[in-house]
């Protein structure tokens, strides 16, 4: 049995807000409270989850300053950026990219709702629709029975911020 979790970045700075900056949205950081709460998150997660094999993450900023606040807790962890991590981005290339990973343990960091989607495709085998959602911060833990595989994923939980 392989478990993937899948992530959400923490709380980002506001959209529009940060727009007027000039700056692509890929560039929009984690806020002061968004990094705090995410400690806490990141805590929690880690004493629940103690061992995770490796981290993948969006290349966009806010999901790389999550996992900086992971990697306080996963020292022993691997780490790589995925293309297919970014909004919009095709499920079949991220859930190819989740395939080439040997480790039994993998956690995913990207962007909502494009998490939502591609949870429940994995769970479904339906690209069509989502029957949950990620809070700014959220994690859900996903089992397959082997590798991952779309279709063949079993929720085993998904917690917000607020529960932790």
């Amino acid at each position: 049995m392989s478990r993937l979790f899948i992530i959400r970045h923490a709380i980002a700075e506001d959209r529009d807000v940060f727009k007027q900056t000039g700056l692509p949205d890929d560039e929009r950081p984690l806020t002061s409270e968004g990094r705090k709460k995410f400690q806490k998150v990141a805590a929690q997660f880690h004493r629940k989850e103690p061992k995770i094999d490796h981290f993948i993450q969006s290349p966009l900023l806010r999901s790389q300053q999550t996992l900086d606040i992971l990697k306080k807790y996963y020292k022993k962890a691997t780490f790589s950026t995925s293309p297919h991590l970014q909004p919009g981005a095709p499920f079949d290339a991220l859930a190819t990219d989740l395939k080439t990973y040997k480790k039994k343990t993998i956690a995913i960091i990207g962007h909502e709702d494009h998490l939502s989607h591609f949870t429940c495709y994995l769970l479904t085998g339906q690209r069509q629709g989502a029957f949950l959602r990620f809070k700014k911060g959220g994690i859900a833990a996903l089992d397959f029975h082997n590798e991952v595989k779309v279709g063949d994923g079993h929720l085993a939980w998904l917690i917000t911020p607020k529960v932790i």
